[in-house]
């Protein structure tokens, strides 16, 4: 919260989900000093909490940024008017089709300087001791972000006797307002890119041009995966503010699909190849398909004993892999939910995976940073890079995400440290590394025709090279 404009907003949102109440409480204090850069439906979620703490300190920085929410007392009314406000939002941007330039730069070019002024979160002397234990913690999470800001832990590449380096002028930087770049794809024609930031806020932007299309809030809090299906359909697939998890078009504006409230929030989901069904964990070890057409649960899937970290739908629609903190990869079948397959056992968490197109193969990837390339159906794999036995924080995965190209001659993964490597499947031969982040990559997605990748990170930056 100290850090101000440069502080980091999508870690404190992912801490108003942790289990203990005492990192919650601390996540609101934070967010409180980061002012109105803080979207309402955090906070809103945050006073719905299920510990008595955490939902004061949530009123009271609702009170101190967003008092106009708080005219009535009734929780369900606050929920009602973010409602409103999101849909308003969503009609001016939509309708009114915004098409504002948008600043082209290069890597390694000036930072914005502009931060925002701190402003103290009121306290209740009754709240004295929580707050006073609130703060403390919220001092450990700023001082480990402080550390990691500046004692970078970057892994160090395979050697390569290829170029990795790109010509500046060949690379066009699009950069974020509030925060992170979270999820990227490309239009089926490849002439638009959609991504979105850290708590769902979703662009649409032309290559050719430079100029955003049109911009999407929508009434969620943070998106899990983004698809531009074979219709022209823009899908978004996002945790609720009430722990659902909501299917919308953002083209139209409309909602397809909100699921009853799971037990905890989900965190990955995946498509089917015709955009008609998703499937994502349930927050409770399991992972759920859904009918986004009819609206309709078809199957739970309960192979998992921990936590549901990826997914993947191979190409021809029959199979989902999903990886878990249980440290297995276990392949079943779409539509009826039977493991087809024996799971497959790793040294460590697994956090990525991620069907080739022609789905003879799977790339999979471990918290340490592992990545491997299973074969279909012999399953047999090839190790393409060891684990890095000195990447400890196993909470925050080394790998983050994987893209295979259109060919499927290629792969390229991204890590926490900034680093994208691109490699040859069949040679398993290192291509070039790209070095154009200074922060978490969060995703890559290969344009439509394989010659250009687009890679979004928390640096706040779009970055599209060939």
């Amino acid at each position: 919260g100290t850090l101000g404009k440069q502080a980091p907003l999508a870690p404190l949102a992912n801490a108003l989900h942790d289990s203990a109440w005492t990192v919650r409480e601390a996540a609101v204090l934070a967010l409180g000093e980061l002012g109105a850069r803080v979207p309402s439906p955090l906070l809103l979620a945050a006073r719905s909490d299920g510990d008595e703490p955490v939902r004061q300190v949530a009123e009271l920085v609702l009170q101190h940024i967003y008092p106009e929410l708080l005219a009535s007392t009734s929780v369900n009314t606050i929920a009602s008017v973010s409602e409103q406000e999101a849909s308003t939002s969503q009609h001016v941007t939509l309708n009114g089709h915004h098409n504002h330039p948008l600043e082209i730069v290069r890597p390694g070019g000036p930072k914005q300087q502009k931060r925002l002024q701190r402003q103290p979160v009121p306290t209740r002397p009754r709240l004295f001791l929580r707050l006073t234990a609130g703060v403390a913690a919220a001092l450990v999470i700023i001082a480990a972000v402080f550390s990691w800001s500046v004692f970078p832990h970057r892994p160090q590449p395979p050697l390569s006797r290829h170029p990795t380096a790109i010509p500046t002028s060949n690379i066009s930087t699009y950069r974020v307002a509030d925060g992170s770049a979270y999820r990227v794809t490309w239009s089926p024609d490849g002439t638009d890119i959609a991504f979105t930031n850290a708590v769902g806020l979703v662009y649409i932007w032309d290559t050719v041009t430079g100029h955003t299309i049109s911009t999407y809030r929508g009434n969620f809090l943070k998106v899990l995966s983004l698809v531009w299906s074979s219709n022209h359909a823009l899908l978004v697939a996002a945790e609720g503010t009430d722990r659902t998890v909501q299917v919308w078009n953002v083209l139209t504006g409309k909602r397809i699909l909100t699921t009853p409230p799971l037990q905890r929030i989900a965190s990955v989901a995946t498509w089917s190849p015709d955009g008609r069904h998703v499937a994502f964990d349930g927050g409770d070890n399991t992972v759920q398909v859904w009918n986004i057409v009819t609206g309709k649960w078809l199957l739970t899937y309960t192979g998992h004993t921990g936590r549901v970290t990826a997914l993947s739908w191979s190409p021809d629609g029959t199979e989902i892999a999903s990886a878990s903190d249980d440290r297995t990869v276990q392949v079943w079948n779409a539509a009826t939910g039977h493991k087809d397959w024996p799971s497959f056992e790793h040294t460590d968490p697994v956090s990525v995976v991620a069907w080739s197109p022609d789905g003879t193969r799977c790339a999979v990837a471990t918290v340490r940073g592992a990545v491997e390339v299973w074969d279909n159906p012999s399953w047999n794999k090839i190790q393409i890079v060891p684990a890095n036995t000195g990447w400890s924080d196993l909470s925050h995965p080394l790998v983050v995400s994987i893209a295979w190209s259109p060919g499927g001659t290629r792969f390229a993964f991204t890590t926490a440290d900034g680093i994208i490597q691109v490699w040859d499947a069949s040679t398993t031969r290192l291509l070039y590394t790209y070095l154009g982040h200074i922060e978490q990559v969060n995703e890559v997605a290969w344009s439509p025709d394989g010659t250009h990748i687009a890679s979004a990170s928390d640096d706040g930056t779009v970055q599209v090279w060939p």
